[in-house]
């Protein structure tokens, strides 16, 4: 499953956006990426709600859970570099 989702990236989406977006977007969008990264859950939350205005709201206090948790529990920080 992992080696098709790499095989989709590679061969749709990142020439789609590389056709249709010039390179200070790209590089736009993938700070806006990595950004939102910071503050998104690091562990499933199923029974939250995933869209809407609740589910934003539940994704970024999950997130902030997750952190605090994860550092209690001495768990290597997630974020790219």
């Amino acid at each position: 499953e992992l080696l098709e989702h790499i095989e989709i990236e590679e061969t749709e989406i990142l020439p789609f956006f590389s056709k249709n977006f010039d390179e200070k977007t790209l590089f736009r969008m993938g700070s806006d990426a990595l950004e939102s990264k910071k503050s998104l859950p690091t562990h499933p939350h199923p029974s939250a709600p995933d869209h809407g205005l609740l589910g934003k709201a539940a994704a970024h206090m999950g997130g902030a859970m997750d952190k605090v948790k994860d550092s209690l529990e001495n768990r290597p920080a997630t974020e790219s570099k």
